[in-house]
C-alpha cells in the first residue's frame, strides 16, 4: 500500500464521497516485500474492511491471490465494496442530497 494509516482513512472518505447510493468500487491490496526505492506500508485486508465498514461500505467480494507476475512472497487481496442503497454518504460531515447534483447545486444557490 502506498498510503500510510492517516492517508488511508482520508482516501477512503474521499472515495466514499464519490459514490452514489449502491455505488461500487474495487480495491487491490499488495502484500509482501517492498521493492527497493518504493515507499509502501503494510496493510491487512481486515484493516481495510474495517475502514470500509466505518464509512458505510459493505464487502461484496474478497479474494486473496498469488502475484500474477510470480514475484516471490507477493500476494494480493481484492475487495469489492458497495455503498448500500439508501445509505447516507459519510465522507467527513458532507451529506449528499437526494436531488441530482445539478439540481442540488441550484437549490443550494437559491438558499444563499
Amino acid at each position: 500500500m502506498h498510503l500510510d494509516e492517516r492517508q488511508r482513512a482520508s482516501a477512503m472518505a474521499r472515495l466514499v464521497g464519490l459514490l452514489e447510493s449502491d455505488g461500487r468500487m474495487i480495491l487491490s491490496l499488495r502484500h509482501g516485500p517492498v521493492p527497493a526505492g518504493s515507499r509502501m506500508f503494510p496493510v491487512s485486508a481486515e484493516e481495510t474492511v474495517g475502514l470500509a465498514h466505518s464509512h458505510g461500505l459493505d464487502v461484496l467480494h474478497r479474494a486473496r491471490r498469488e502475484d500474477p507476475r510470480g514475484r516471490p512472497g507477493v500476494t494480493w487481496t481484492y475487495l469489492g465494496l458497495r455503498l448500500a442503497a439508501g445509505r447516507e454518504l459519510r465522507a467527513g460531515s458532507v451529506q449528499v442530497p437526494d436531488a441530482p447534483p445539478q439540481e442540488a447545486a441550484t437549490q443550494e444557490a437559491a438558499t444563499r
